[in-house]
């Protein structure tokens, strides 16, 4: 089996998705993200278009991780940004190249360039996604050489232009970057795949919603009362994007909110947040807090040294511990971590 595709990002403007499906192609892979971190500026467009014409897609991200510390930046938030898009029936994948030669003038390494697959295979894998990794038949030699293991358990999508057909196994293969598409710009990528990858998403729980993704509904809130929710000082909180108004009066400007800030002081039914100095009401925090758990959507809580597992059975890997994460949705004994966008027990969250 084999299907014919192409990769789209910013740089190839504003796609005309219903003449590309027309013209055969019969999947696309998306830029989402680049570096640590940026959205590609058309990927919004391009997934609600793709929904819209019913073209199978997939996302990839390309990496500029010079760190561990940014690889894990640009595979979490990756993934996040994966989640809230939705649809996808395509793996994730990590485009891994120095097509700008950056990697090489900040002396990023093939040391790091591994400890950068292994973040993301550990982050995708482990939220239950299908992985891909983008190179060049170059970098997956000498990356295979160094590290063969890690390299050969990750699907490849092979970068080889000028060949007949692939030269190595491959789920996919981009044979060109000079193509021409009806609706597309005048030089695209090309690629083909090799296996159903519609099916081996289903069949591993995925499950795709191909309407465009609206925003979360709010959840119910209990009215305002004269209490702190059980928000309490030092907690982690961040302001509603609803909120009009600090406690005093002034306006609160739109930078202030959905920020993280710590609670410095607790008064009646208003919090005094410490990196703004400005007292805001409860009813404007986001979420309220659990009177058992103390737990609420919005607070920014960190994963145990001595967690194992998360809720859903996945070993939880070391980089994962004792970082800081906002909770996302509180579930029966667990929360969903906004970052990681993956369910940790209570108990393992501190």
């Amino acid at each position: 089996m084999s299907y014919k595709g192409i990769d789209i990002s910013e740089h190839n403007g504003n796609v005309n998705w219903e003449a590309i499906k027309n013209s055969g192609i019969e999947f696309a892979m998306l830029r989402a993200s680049w570096g640590h971190f940026t959205e590609d500026a058309k990927v919004r467009r391009n997934v609600s278009e793709c929904k819209r014409v019913g073209m199978p897609f997939g996302l990839y991200h390309y990496s500029y991780a010079d760190n561990d510390a940014n690889a894990k930046v640009e595979a979490t938030k990756f993934l996040a940004l994966a989640h809230e898009l939705g649809g996808y029936t395509y793996p994730l994948n990590l485009d891994m190249e120095d097509a700008d030669g950056w990697k090489a003038r900040n002396g990023v390494g093939d040391s790091q360039n591994l400890r950068t697959i292994r973040i993301f295979k550990d982050t995708i894998e482990g939220a239950g996604d299908y992985l891909t990794l983008y190179m060049s038949k170059s970098w997956f030699d000498r990356l295979r050489a160094k590290n063969a293991g890690l390299i050969d358990s990750i699907d490849a999508w092979l970068a080889h232009w000028g060949i007949s057909a692939p030269s190595m196994d491959c789920g996919m293969w981009q044979y060109t970057s000079d193509g021409v598409v009806s609706g597309s710009s005048a030089r695209t990528d090309m690629n083909i795949a090799y296996k159903d990858y519609p099916g081996i998403l289903a069949s591993m729980g995925h499950k795709v919603d191909t309407k465009p993704t609206p925003a979360p509904a709010p959840k119910p809130e209990p009215a305002p009362t004269p209490s702190t929710g059980g928000v309490k000082a030092g907690d982690k909180v961040k302001v509603k994007n609803s909120a009009t108004n600090y406690v005093t009066g002034e306006t609160i400007p739109d930078w202030v909110k959905d920020r993280a800030y710590t609670v410095m002081q607790v008064g009646n039914g208003k919090v005094l947040l410490k990196e703004i100095m400005s007292w805001v009401r409860t009813a404007d925090l986001v979420g309220q807090a659990d009177a058992g758990s103390g737990l609420f959507v919005g607070k920014v809580v960190k994963v145990k040294n001595t967690a194992e597992s998360y809720a859903t059975g996945e070993t939880i890997p070391d980089w994962v511990k004792n970082q800081s994460y906002t909770i996302y949705q509180i579930g029966s004994g667990k929360v969903l971590l906004k970052e990681i966008m993956s369910w940790v027990r209570t108990a393992d969250i501190a």
